[in-house]
């Protein structure tokens, strides 16, 4: 959601790709200085499991109290839709991933609309959310195996990038071997934002496990916390 001010606002739509690579564009949206008849919210989207549906939030409020007959919230639109009876937080429930447009139409007695306003959710598959972690540990492999510091370094966060850059650059020519000698992947753990991924190897027939911790940063790119 965007806290927008009365009059012009400048927003940037900001992508970010796992390298820091960004691409930027920008417009400009106006707001009345009108209190708006209603607000809706809806809670961050999530991993559905097989057999396990997700609920997400919606929220509907007025700061103006303003009267109003009935409320249609509709969780997948175009869809059919359930009148609800009053202001408040609401569930829609979801047991396949994907992106879902969540409609609410408010009308006042006479039946015309009054308010009609939009928000999406996006629901991931436990399989998907974990290959995107799993993604991650490939990828930092690969990029050492190439040689190439600073692909690798843009898969960590600030405080842990500047640790291991002075880790890699010492490292010099010896990164490709660094990476060989790694490990393979034995499990991952994920939860919406955070992950863990068990890295196992054998060191002279005596296997070691190591953890590495990952976080959704707000651009929605999994990278490396710690290691």
């Amino acid at each position: 959601d965007l806290n927008l001010q009365a009059g012009a606002n400048t927003v940037t739509a900001t992508v970010t790709t796992a390298d820091g690579q960004t691409a930027n564009q920008v417009i400009t949206i106006t707001r009345s200085a009108n209190v708006p008849l209603f607000e809706v919210t809806v809670g961050q989207g999530g991993i559905v499991i097989p057999g396990t549906p997700m609920d997400v939030d919606v929220t509907i409020a007025s700061a103006a109290n303003t009267p109003f007959a009935t409320i249609t919230l509709q969780c997948v639109y175009p869809g059919s839709g359930a009148d609800v009876a009053q202001l408040g937080t609401y569930q829609c429930t979801y047991a396949n991933p994907g992106t879902y447009e969540v409609k609410v139409t408010v009308k006042n007695a006479g039946g015309g609309t009054i308010y009609s306003g939009m928000k999406r959710v996006t629901v991931k598959s436990a399989v998907e959310h974990i290959a995107s972690v799993r993604a991650v540990y490939t990828s930092l492999t690969d990029r050492l195996k190439a040689g190439d510091k600073t692909a690798a370094l843009n898969l960590f966060f600030g405080t842990a990038r500047e640790k291991y850059d002075d880790i890699f650059t010492k490292l010099g020519t010896d990164l490709a071997l660094f990476a060989g000698q790694l490990g393979n992947i034995a499990s991952v753990t994920a939860l919406n934002d955070a992950a863990e991924v068990t890295i196992s190897r054998d060191v002279a027939g005596v296997k070691q496990v190591f953890l590495i911790y990952l976080m959704l940063g707000e651009d929605g790119v999994w990278r490396i916390e710690s290691m």
